[in-house]
């Protein structure tokens, strides 16, 4: 996010998609993104249900 002040609202909306116990996840705030005019950017990992667990 380029505004650290939106915290509050990305986590309302955190809140609308994810139930407890909640995902892991970090943020941070920086100058400027790659696209202009962004204010966010989310990016996700995933593995898919039939994958062992790691140990």
């Amino acid at each position: 996010m380029i505004d650290i002040a939106d915290i509050p609202l990305i986590d309302s909306v955190y809140r609308e998609f994810f139930n407890t116990p909640y995902p892991n996840r970090s943020s941070i705030a920086a100058k400027a993104l790659v696209v202009p005019g962004m204010r966010v950017e989310i990016v996700a990992y995933a593995v898919p249900s039939h994958c062992p667990p790691l140990t």
